[in-house]
């Protein structure tokens, strides 16, 4: 791989204000997306050329450090304060149960 950190699995800090405005779909993106971030540098095959563009770009890479952390906790955080909707064909089939039980 080259040095380049865009060709490396990461994700960008966002601070907590600008993850209150945003979506509740883009916040679960971003939930996937540090999930699968790696557990730690050593689990990976990146060279120390690519690790140091990742350090030097402040991206998040690994699960093992501060600034994941920091950042899935205020995920969660901000994604506590939503509420919760059932998906569409989920809220059908439970209204379509509920109809053939009151018959």
């Amino acid at each position: 791989m080259t040095a380049g950190s865009r060709f490396l699995r990461t994700v960008r800090p966002v601070a907590v204000e600008e993850l209150q405005h945003m979506p509740t779909r883009a916040l679960l993106k971003r939930l996937e997306d540090l999930r699968r971030l790696h557990e730690t540098c050593e689990n990976t095959d990146w060279d120390e050329a690519e690790r140091d563009a990742v350090n030097a770009s402040g991206l998040i890479a690994f699960k093992d450090t501060a600034i994941w952390k920091q950042a899935y906790a205020d995920l969660k955080a901000v994604l506590q304060t939503r509420d919760h909707v059932d998906r569409g064909g989920k809220q059908a089939r439970r209204r379509d149960q509920q109809e053939k039980q009151r018959k």
